[in-house]
């Protein structure tokens, strides 16, 4: 005899909902996700450490290996007419530096999502050290533990009207600590994700570390 268990789950149209109920349920649904944490050129208009904007993006992984592709998707807030410094700086400029951010750098990857006026640059707000990458035209943050070189390949309207826009970038180089990198049993480098402790993403305001890793 065969029995049917018990329906205890709540079907949600998302359809149905605004963007906004959509927008939290799914960043509660979909996690815990990496962040991108994105350094980009504000433009010569500014100066000094303003020259530099930094966001974090959650929507974000990789596209493929070969080539070296990432995405990550750019909402433009609540009210569709907030257009993002990141947009603007990547339509003009499309070198970038792409950062995973820490669990220790979580207070500022939250600073950072703050909106500023257009010019003035997070980097310089919160105090943070950049370092120059050789051959390479926007700098990466001095403290970063894992750091990749990036250049636009795509921007995707994902949503008509600014909502949202996916970028497909190349990955040319990634620039990582000493500390976090280990050699496995055939001598090849690795990167550690206990000593990287990545800060991931959860719903409703909530971060999260990655906790002890395993393999089932």
């Amino acid at each position: 005899m065969f029995h049917s268990a018990t329906v205890r789950h709540v079907d949600i149209k998302l359809d149905n909902l605004d963007r906004v109920q959509t927008y939290h349920l799914m960043t509660q649904a979909i996690v815990p996700r990496p962040i991108a944490w994105v350094l980009s050129d504000n433009g010569p208009g500014a100066t000094g450490l303003d020259r530099w904007n930094l966001a974090p993006f959650s929507y974000f992984n990789g596209v493929s290996s070969n080539p070296a592709q990432l995405m990550f998707s750019i909402g433009h807030g609540m009210d569709a007419r907030e257009v993002k410094d990141t947009y603007v700086n990547l339509r003009a400029r499309p070198q970038f530096v792409l950062h995973i951010p820490t669990v220790p750098e979580a207070a500022n990857v939250v600073a950072s999502a703050r909106p500023l006026p257009h010019g003035e640059g997070e980097v310089s707000a919160l105090d943070l050290d950049v370092a120059w990458p050789p051959e390479w035209s926007v700098p990466r943050l001095a403290t970063s533990k894992l750091a990749m070189a990036c250049t636009v390949d795509q921007m995707v309207d994902v949503v008509a009207g600014l909502q949202q826009i996916m970028v497909i970038a190349h990955v040319t180089d990634l620039w990582v600590d000493d500390d976090v990198t280990v050699q496995d049993a055939e001598g090849n480098a690795r990167i550690d994700p206990v000593s990287l402790d990545p800060l991931a993403r959860l719903g409703g305001g909530l971060y999260a570390a990655i906790g002890a890793p395993f393999k089932p």
